[in-house]
Protein backbone atom coordinates (compact mmCIF):
# COMPACT_ATOMS: atom_id res chain seq x y z
CA UNK A 1 0.00 0.00 0.00
CA UNK A 2 1.56 3.24 -1.22
CA UNK A 3 3.30 5.07 1.66
CA UNK A 4 5.15 7.90 -0.11
CA UNK A 5 3.24 11.13 0.48
CA UNK A 6 4.63 12.68 -2.70
CA UNK A 7 3.08 9.90 -4.78
CA UNK A 8 -0.30 10.34 -3.09
CA UNK A 9 -0.20 14.10 -3.69
CA UNK A 10 0.87 13.72 -7.31
CA UNK A 11 -2.14 11.48 -7.93
CA UNK A 12 -4.41 13.84 -5.98
CA UNK A 13 -3.34 16.80 -8.12
CA UNK A 14 -3.92 14.77 -11.29
CA UNK A 15 -7.46 13.95 -10.12
CA UNK A 16 -8.10 17.64 -9.46
CA UNK A 17 -6.87 18.54 -12.96
CA UNK A 18 -8.98 15.76 -14.47
CA UNK A 19 -12.12 17.04 -12.72
CA UNK A 20 -11.52 20.53 -14.09
CA UNK A 21 -10.95 19.26 -17.63
CA UNK A 22 -13.98 17.01 -17.55
CA UNK A 23 -16.39 19.89 -16.97
CA UNK A 24 -14.78 22.32 -19.38
CA UNK A 25 -15.92 22.67 -22.95
CA UNK A 26 -19.10 21.85 -24.82
CA UNK A 27 -19.92 18.43 -23.37
CA UNK A 28 -19.16 18.35 -19.62
CA UNK A 29 -18.80 14.92 -18.01
CA UNK A 30 -20.23 15.83 -14.64
CA UNK A 31 -20.40 12.39 -13.01
CA UNK A 32 -16.82 11.60 -13.93
CA UNK A 33 -15.67 15.02 -12.74
CA UNK A 34 -17.28 14.65 -9.33
CA UNK A 35 -15.79 11.14 -8.98
CA UNK A 36 -12.36 12.71 -9.48
CA UNK A 37 -13.07 15.34 -6.81
CA UNK A 38 -13.70 12.56 -4.29
CA UNK A 39 -10.51 10.85 -5.45
CA UNK A 40 -8.51 14.07 -5.08
CA UNK A 41 -9.73 14.50 -1.52
CA UNK A 42 -9.08 10.87 -0.60
CA UNK A 43 -5.55 10.85 -2.00
CA UNK A 44 -4.77 14.24 -0.44
CA UNK A 45 -5.82 13.01 3.01
CA UNK A 46 -3.90 9.75 2.58
CA UNK A 47 -0.90 11.83 1.49
CA UNK A 48 -1.09 13.80 4.72
CA UNK A 49 -1.37 10.61 6.76
CA UNK A 50 1.62 9.10 4.92
CA UNK A 51 3.62 12.29 5.48
CA UNK A 52 2.74 12.17 9.18
CA UNK A 53 3.80 8.54 9.49
CA UNK A 54 0.27 7.44 10.38
CA UNK A 55 -0.84 3.94 9.39
CA UNK A 56 -2.70 3.89 6.09
CA UNK A 57 -5.88 1.87 5.84
CA UNK A 58 -7.64 0.71 2.70
CA UNK A 59 -10.70 2.88 3.23
CA UNK A 60 -12.40 5.42 1.03
CA UNK A 61 -14.58 7.18 3.61
CA UNK A 62 -13.46 10.80 3.61
CA UNK A 63 -15.04 11.58 6.98
CA UNK A 64 -13.08 8.73 8.58
CA UNK A 65 -9.87 9.92 6.90
CA UNK A 66 -10.47 13.46 8.15
CA UNK A 67 -10.98 12.13 11.68
CA UNK A 68 -7.57 10.38 11.49
CA UNK A 69 -6.01 13.63 10.23
CA UNK A 70 -7.68 15.67 13.02
CA UNK A 71 -5.88 13.53 15.60
CA UNK A 72 -2.61 14.77 14.11
CA UNK A 73 -3.63 18.37 13.32
CA UNK A 74 -6.79 20.07 14.63
CA UNK A 75 -6.96 22.36 11.58
CA UNK A 76 -8.48 19.43 9.67
CA UNK A 77 -11.71 20.31 11.51
CA UNK A 78 -12.00 23.08 8.91
CA UNK A 79 -12.60 20.61 6.05
CA UNK A 80 -15.08 18.23 7.69
CA UNK A 81 -18.06 19.59 5.76
CA UNK A 82 -16.19 19.44 2.44
CA UNK A 83 -15.20 15.84 3.07
CA UNK A 84 -18.77 14.87 3.99
CA UNK A 85 -20.07 16.61 0.87
CA UNK A 86 -17.61 14.81 -1.46
CA UNK A 87 -18.00 11.39 0.18
CA UNK A 88 -20.99 10.18 -1.92
CA UNK A 89 -19.22 10.79 -5.23
CA UNK A 90 -17.07 7.66 -4.91
CA UNK A 91 -19.88 5.27 -5.88
CA UNK A 92 -22.98 7.27 -6.62
CA UNK A 93 -21.56 8.72 -9.81
CA UNK A 94 -19.89 5.51 -11.03
CA UNK A 95 -22.46 2.72 -11.14
CA UNK A 96 -26.00 2.71 -12.56
CA UNK A 97 -27.58 1.14 -9.47
CA UNK A 98 -26.05 3.90 -7.32
CA UNK A 99 -26.73 6.78 -9.70
CA UNK A 100 -29.71 8.24 -7.83
CA UNK A 101 -27.40 11.16 -7.10
CA UNK A 102 -27.82 13.44 -10.10
CA UNK A 103 -25.26 16.19 -10.01
CA UNK A 104 -25.56 19.37 -12.04
CA UNK A 105 -22.77 21.56 -13.39
CA UNK A 106 -22.99 24.05 -10.51
CA UNK A 107 -22.59 21.23 -7.99
CA UNK A 108 -19.61 19.93 -9.97
CA UNK A 109 -17.91 23.33 -9.72
CA UNK A 110 -18.61 23.41 -5.99
CA UNK A 111 -17.14 19.92 -5.60
CA UNK A 112 -13.99 21.05 -7.38
CA UNK A 113 -13.67 23.98 -4.96
CA UNK A 114 -14.18 21.61 -2.03
CA UNK A 115 -11.56 19.14 -3.29
CA UNK A 116 -9.14 21.99 -3.92
CA UNK A 117 -9.66 23.29 -0.37
CA UNK A 118 -8.76 19.85 1.02
CA UNK A 119 -5.77 19.52 -1.32
CA UNK A 120 -4.54 23.03 -0.44
CA UNK A 121 -4.84 22.39 3.30
CA UNK A 122 -2.77 19.23 2.97
CA UNK A 123 -0.17 20.99 0.82
CA UNK A 124 0.10 23.76 3.43
CA UNK A 125 1.07 21.11 6.00
CA UNK A 126 3.78 19.44 3.91
CA UNK A 127 7.30 20.75 4.25
CA UNK A 128 9.26 20.18 1.07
Amino acid sequence: FMQDHNEWLKFAFEDLKAAKKLISGEDPLIGSATFHTQQCAEKSLKGFLAYSGAPLRRIHDLTALVSFCKKIDAEFLDIESEAASLNPYLCQTRYPEDSFLMVDLTTAYISIDQAEKIYDLVMSKIIF
